[in-house]
């Protein structure tokens, strides 16, 4: 194995990858950001602040409608329950 050309290890004059960390929120956050942003609306954008799915972690204090790319059984059943919907 060690002087084998054609091993798929690990290179050791290479650094290891670095994984960019997903960016994710709980539905109980979006209370703090729905007093900063959505106004009247109640319309929230996760999409365009970065947000690549949404958890189901947290109570819903308000009926959102919520713009994600992906999102979680528990966290579509948290914000319909409470008069939202996620688009």
């Amino acid at each position: 194995m060690k002087f084998d050309p054609d091993h798929f290890g690990r290179d050791p004059f290479r650094p290891p990858r670095q994984s960019k960390p997903s960016r994710w929120l709980n539905v109980g956050d979006l209370d703090s950001l729905a007093s900063g942003m959505a106004g009247k609306t109640g319309e929230l954008d996760l999409a365009t602040m970065g947000v690549k799915k949404l958890l189901g972690s947290g109570e819903v204090g308000g009926p959102y409608h919520v713009r994600v790319g992906s999102f979680t059984k528990r966290a579509q059943a948290k914000i319909e329950a409470a008069g939202g919907k996620i688009l």
